[in-house]
C-alpha cells in the first residue's frame, strides 16, 4: 500500500520539484502543467512546461501590450522519454524512445541592443578554466529521438526585423556514446522553413572513430537574402541588396587518424547553387552591379585548402555600373580598385585619355586563391559612362587564377 501511495503521488511531487529547483537554477519563473509516469514500460512524460521572460523583461514590457519582450522564453507541449529497465540496473541506460512536441522558442532583442537571454549568459558564463576531467564517461544510448512541429522565434527591435524557423522536424534513428558502437554510423535528419524558404539536411557521421567523418546532404530552395543582410558590418566596401539563394550540397568533413592529428579536419564541397534577383550597392548608396539569375556547379570545394573547381557557370540579366569621374578616378568593383580581394588583378587609375584602363597583378600576392571554372555568361550588360554596351555574351572553356 505503501509503495502504491509513493507511486501516485509522485507525478506531483516531481512536477513541483521541477518548478521550484528550475526556477531557483534559472533565475526565471518555470511553470509544469503535469507529470505522468508508467511502469510496463519505464516512462515519463512532461506537459505544459514553461520558462517565462525574465523578471526585468516583463516589467518594460508591461507598459506596451504585446510586447516581445514579455513573451515566454520557451514553451513546451510534451516531452515523453521511455527507458528500458533492465539497461539501468547494468548501469548503461538505453533510452528507448524520446519525444519532443510542440517546442516554441523566443527570442529578443531591444532597441538599444540587450537580449532576452542575457541574464542566463551571464548565470552560465564557463569559469576559468579547470583541468580536464579523465576516464569514460557513463555508457548511454538513444533511439527514436524526435522533435516535432517546433518553432523559434527571433524578435529584433535594433533593426526592425523578424526571423522564424517553422515547421522544425528533427529524427535521430540511433545515436551512442559507447566504444563498441564506433563502427555504427549515426543519421540524422532535419527539415525546416528558414523565413518561409523550405531547408532539409541528412548526414551519416561516425563521431567515434579513430578517424571521425561526416558526411551531409544540405538543400536550401529560395532562401530570402535581403533580411539577413542588415546583420552584415555596416563598413563592407559593397552593401549586397535583396537575393535568393538556392543550393543541393554534399559536404564530407572527415579527420585523419591519430597518425595525422597534425592535419585536422578536412572539408569538401560538391554540388551546385544559385544566387538570383541580386544586386550591389556602394555604401553611399549608388548602384554597382546586379543580375537577375547566377547559377554555379561546384565540382570541388576546399575551403580550408583555399582550392576551388567549379564547372557550368551561368550568368544571366547582369549590369555593371562604372563612372569615371573627371580627374580619372573610378567607382569601379572595389576588389578592381584597391586589390581588397588576395590573388585577382587590381584596376589602376583611369587615364584621362579615351585608352581603356590597363590591369596589372599585385606583387606577391598573399595566400593565393587557386580555382578553375567552365561557364557561359549570358545575356550581360555594361555600363561606361558615357559609353554603353549591351547584349554582350561571353563564353569561357577554362579560367584559372592564378597562372
Amino acid at each position: 500500500a505503501a509503495l502504491g501511495l509513493a507511486w501516485w503521488a509522485a507525478p506531483e511531487f516531481l512536477r513541483q520539484q521541477a518548478e521550484s529547483r528550475g526556477s531557483e537554477l534559472l533565475g526565471r519563473e518555470v511553470r509544469l502543467q503535469r507529470v505522468e509516469l508508467g511502469l510496463f514500460p519505464l516512462r515519463m512524460q512532461a506537459h505544459g512546461l514553461v520558462l517565462e521572460a525574465h523578471a526585468s523583461a516583463s516589467s518594460s514590457g508591461a507598459s506596451s501590450k504585446g510586447s516581445p519582450a514579455a513573451a515566454p522564453l520557451l514553451r513546451l507541449e510534451r516531452l515523453a522519454a521511455t527507458v528500458d529497465a533492465w539497461s539501468l540496473w547494468h548501469r548503461a541506460p538505453v533510452v528507448t524512445q524520446l519525444e519532443v512536441e510542440g517546442l516554441q522558442v523566443h527570442v529578443a532583442r531591444t532597441a538599444s541592443g540587450a537580449w532576452s537571454v542575457d541574464d542566463l549568459r551571464r548565470r552560465f558564463q564557463p569559469a576559468p578554466a579547470a583541468p580536464a576531467q579523465t576516464g569514460p564517461g557513463l555508457p548511454l544510448t538513444l533511439r527514436n529521438g524526435a522533435v516535432r512541429g517546433a518553432r523559434l522565434t527571433l524578435e529584433d527591435a535594433q533593426l526592425g526585423q523578424r526571423h522564424e524557423i517553422t515547421d522544425l522536424q528533427v529524427t535521430l534513428p540511433w545515436w551512442s556514446n559507447r566504444a563498441e558502437d564506433a563502427e555504427q554510423a549515426v543519421q540524422p535528419r532535419l527539415s525546416m522553413r528558414l523565413n518561409g524558404a523550405p531547408v532539409s539536411l541528412e548526414a551519416q557521421a561516425w563521431p567515434l572513430r579513430q578517424a571521425p567523418l561526416v558526411q551531409a546532404r544540405l538543400g536550401v530552395a529560395e532562401l530570402a537574402l535581403a533580411p539577413l543582410w542588415p546583420w552584415l558590418p555596416p563598413d563592407l566596401p559593397l552593401r549586397p541588396q535583396q537575393g535568393r539563394f538556392s543550393a543541393e550540397l554534399s559536404v564530407r568533413a572527415e579527420a585523419p587518424g591519430a597518425s595525422a592529428a597534425e592535419a585536422g579536419w578536412q572539408l569538401g564541397v560538391v554540388g551546385s547553387a544559385s544566387l538570383n534577383e541580386m544586386a550591389l550597392l556602394h555604401p553611399g548608396g549608388a548602384p554597382m552591379a546586379s543580375w537577375q539569375r547566377l547559377s554555379v556547379e561546384i565540382q570541388e570545394l576546399l575551403p580550408l585548402q583555399r582550392r576551388v573547381h567549379l564547372g557550368a557557370v551561368r550568368l544571366e540579366g547582369a549590369q555593371l555600373h562604372v563612372r569615371r569621374e573627371a580627374g580619372g578616378s573610378s567607382n569601379g568593383p572595389p576588389s578592381a580598385r584597391a586589390g581588397l580581394l588576395p590573388g585577382l588583378p587590381t584596376l589602376q587609375k583611369l587615364p584621362k585619355g579615351p585608352n581603356l584602363p590597363r590591369l596589372q597583378r599585385p606583387p606577391n600576392p598573399p595566400n593565393p586563391v587557386t580555382a578553375r571554372l567552365h561557364g557561359t555568361f549570358s545575356p550581360a550588360r555594361w555600363w561606361w559612362t558615357p559609353c554603353r554596351c549591351t547584349g554582350l555574351t561571353r563564353r569561357y572553356a577554362r579560367l584559372c587564377e592564378p597562372a
